[in-house]
């Protein structure tokens, strides 16, 4: 399989050049305003093991751009398919017994952003659920906000003051996956940190932790 690999170039960056993945065989290199070609390809050339990464991502991860009736969706760790209907009004509907995402809108076709944020809903429900009820088992009482974010590299973040943050991603994922997450941001409530400590309490409340978070690195449902 082909990797492709775009560049950005911005005149606020003076030395640095990064590379990140964006989705399978898909590399963006950021990068210097004025760095020639020449030191970007020896850049890529110095970093074959992360473009080998690009490609271990499974072929089901994988979101196109532009879905249509027919793709295959995760859900919750299930193969779910996508049914567009034509109509004037947009609306979803996820029909958990059929396996099925109905989709109401004008056209034809809907971009992988916008499937992201009309399934919201669906994750959103469960991540506040299972975040209230597992909150007062690690004795976690109160908790900040809760929101939700389209993002590439994390899976949840929490902040000092308790506000919670979790990737719209998660939605492809089993239950116990993110079960982990939600432990994982409410274990920083107590340790702010990836401590020993920190750790101890993730284990109590998620003994399967390294099996999700092998799942999330290797990004098994996107």
């Amino acid at each position: 399989m082909a990797i492709s690999i775009s560049v950005v170039r911005s005149p606020k960056r003076l030395f640095s050049t990064t590379m990140r993945i964006i989705n399978r065989g898909e590399i963006e290199l950021r990068a210097p305003q004025r760095i020639n070609i020449e030191t970007l390809f020896d850049f890529v050339a110095k970093n074959t093991k992360f473009l080998a990464k690009s490609l271990s991502i499974p072929q089901q991860a994988i979101l196109p751009k532009t879905l249509a009736t027919g793709t295959d969706l995760f859900l919750f760790g299930k193969r779910y398919l996508l049914e567009i209907i034509p109509a004037q009004k947009q609306n979803i509907v996820v029909n958990h017994n059929d396996k099925v995402v109905a989709m109401a809108k004008r056209g034809k076709s809907i971009s992988r952003h916008s499937i992201y944020d009309l399934l919201t809903n669906e994750l959103s429900s469960y991540i506040i659920t299972r975040t209230t009820q597992l909150a007062p088992q690690m004795s976690l009482i109160p908790f900040g906000k809760i929101r939700f974010k389209l993002v590439r590299s994390l899976w949840g973040s929490c902040t000092k003051t308790g506000s919670l943050t979790f990737n719209k991603r998660l939605i492809h994922y089993p239950k116990g996956v993110i079960d982990y997450v939600i432990i994982h941001e409410l274990a920083h409530l107590q340790q702010h940190n990836h401590s020993k400590a920190f750790w101890d309490i993730v284990e109590k409340h998620c003994p399967e932790h390294k099996q999700a978070r092998l799942a999330l690195k290797k990004r098994i449902y996107g």
